[in-house]
Order: C-alpha cells, then structure tokens, then sequence
C-alpha cells in the first residue's frame, strides 16, 4: 500500500461540466508518483457532501 492516499471526488455535471477530462489529465500524474487513488464520482447535489461526512481520513495524504 502507498503512503501516498488521495480521495478525489468528482462531479462531472459541476461548472462547465469537464471534471471527468481533467481526471483523466491528472490521474496519470498520480499514478507516475505511486500515488493510491479512491476516486468518486458524484451522482447529485449534496452528494459530494454527503461522501466528505463519511469518510474517514486516517492514512490519507490529501482529500
């Protein structure tokens, strides 16, 4: 396991709705470092929310 954790939360229908094109710009850049990534995906308002409220950030690098 890497030391290195990051949860990416995503919304692709958020702002000019490109969150999925810039994941797939950044997430090799983690990747390339041996970055773990747990990558979500919002699916409607507050969801994101609701995701942050349940996760527990013990062990992870950034958020």
């Amino acid at each position: 396991m890497s030391s290195n954790r990051f949860i990416i939360l995503v919304n692709p229908q958020g702002g000019t709705k490109r969150g999925l094109e810039i994941l797939k710009q950044v997430e090799p850049l983690f990747r390339e470092v041996g970055a773990d990534l747990d990558i979500r995906e919002t699916e409607y308002a507050g969801h994101a929310t609701e995701i942050a409220c349940k996760i527990d950030l013990e062990g992870i690098t950034g958020f």
